[in-house]
């Protein structure tokens, strides 16, 4: 075996040790089997309908659904932005970032309260809400 810990499953020959290679399915297959599970559990009243299912039947707390959100931001292109940032205007460019997180503090604390109350689904409702009546023109 080597003794990198930063290959820790490989052998000297570079195959992977069957002993790691079954742990690491059994345990992606638990995985699987509770994302299943979770999925059947709850399929009855989040099938009910719209609301029940984007909105978790209107059960959360306005901050709750807008701490929710935070984490969507962390997706598969947050590297490439931080590494872009870097590039461009040095590790001084990450300042953008912190503008961001409070963003979502706002977002979260503020007004996610206040689109709860407007009992809309999407923001394109809520835009017709606020938009609706005589135009301006």
């Amino acid at each position: 075996m080597r003794s990198d810990p930063a290959w820790p499953s490989m052998r000297d020959n570079g195959s992977a040790d069957p002993i790691d290679d079954r742990h690491r399915r059994r345990h992606i297959g638990r995985l699987a089997a509770w994302a299943i599970a979770a999925g059947l559990r709850s399929r009855k009243v989040a099938g009910r309908d719209l609301e029940d299912y984007f909105l978790a039947g209107r059960s959360l707390r306005g901050w709750q659904v807008g701490a929710s959100m935070a984490p969507t931001q962390f997706a598969a292109d947050t590297p490439l932005l931080v590494t872009g940032l870097i590039a461009t205007a040095g590790v001084f460019g990450l300042w953008r970032l912190w503008i961001y997180a409070l963003a979502f503090l706002l977002l979260g604390f503020v007004l996610a309260p206040l689109w709860r109350r407007a009992f809309v689904i999407t923001d394109a409702e809520l835009f017709e809400i606020r938009y609706s009546g005589r135009p301006a023109a």
